[in-house]
């Protein structure tokens, strides 16, 4: 093994390089402003801004996209900034994932 294979398997934050970290960007569609889902390795799920409208029916096609990714934990949630397209439907959301053995981390 190399002196740069072996610094780069002891060095903290570095990984193998046959070894792959894949992080899964989703941009949610609900019209106008954000919903955005990351996936990172192991099925962690991070939920940055919300818009997420029940009128239009935008909400339900989102809790019936979650239930088909088998997504049932948020480990953190992000609101970048209080503009209502960015949280409009994120309290009934929290709530949602409050029950049923649904949980948020963060």
């Amino acid at each position: 093994m190399s002196i740069e294979a072996q610094a780069a398997n002891t060095m903290p934050g570095h990984t193998n390089s046959e070894q792959e970290f894949t992080i899964e960007i989703i941009l949610f569609a609900c019209g106008h402003g954000d919903t955005i889902l990351l996936r990172l390795p192991v099925d962690k799920w991070i939920l940055i801004d919300c818009c997420l409208p029940k009128l239009t029916f935008v909400f339900d096609r989102f809790l019936q996209f979650l239930d088909n990714r088998g997504i049932r934990r948020f480990e953190y949630v992000f609101q970048t900034h209080p503009d209502f397209d960015h949280f409009l439907g994120m309290a009934d959301l929290l709530r949602h994932f409050t029950r049923d053995g649904r949980s948020i981390g963060y």
